[in-house]
């Protein structure tokens, strides 16, 4: 995905927002959205030549990391005893495993790192499965239909977006 990580953290936010009837952490659910991502900028300022293409190399990209921070958050909250804190964490975590998996559908995500090296890409199991060259399957499937996902994505949450901006106008009338 290129794009597409921010606009779909905020709709899985806005979900997990109304089945949990909280209206907070929004900010939170799109930092967590992007927040893989941060190894390219990691990897950007130390002159990594080729930092697109390596930074799903980089230890935010692998989700056993994510999944032990995870289960601690969640474990310390759960002595807190705090709903609110469950929330928050609830979408951070939503979030970040989103984006791996919005990751795997066309690019190459380690899943099972450190237990295996293997890449895991739903865009390659699909050119195997249809028998596609790499080329072929690259400029005259990939981009299209990525692109088209993305710009779905994108639309969706736009107008949840109007949507919730509608409803601030609305009841903006209502305290005056």
């Amino acid at each position: 995905m290129t794009f597409a990580h921010l606009p779909a953290g905020y709709i899985l936010t806005k979900k997990i927002q109304s089945c949990c009837d909280s209206s907070g952490y929004l900010w939170l659910g799109l930092l967590a959205s992007i927040l893989p991502d941060a190894g390219i900028v990691y990897l950007f300022l130390n002159n990594v030549t080729n930092y697109r293409n390596v930074h799903h190399d980089y230890w935010t990209h692998y989700p056993l990391y994510w999944m032990i921070i995870g289960l601690t958050l969640y474990t310390l909250a759960c002595f807190k005893n705090n709903r609110s804190d469950i929330i928050a964490i609830t979408i951070f975590m939503s979030n970040v495993f989103l984006h791996l998996m919005l990751d795997t559908v066309t690019g190459n995500i380690k899943w099972l790192y450190p237990f295996s090296g293997e890449y895991h890409s739903l865009f390659a199991r699909l050119s195997d499965i249809l028998g596609l060259s790499f080329q072929y399957t690259f400029w005259k499937v990939k981009i299209y239909w990525t692109i088209i996902l993305e710009i779905g994505i994108a639309a969706w949450a736009f107008i949840l977006f109007m949507k919730a901006r509608e409803q601030i106008v609305d009841c903006s009338c209502l305290t005056e």
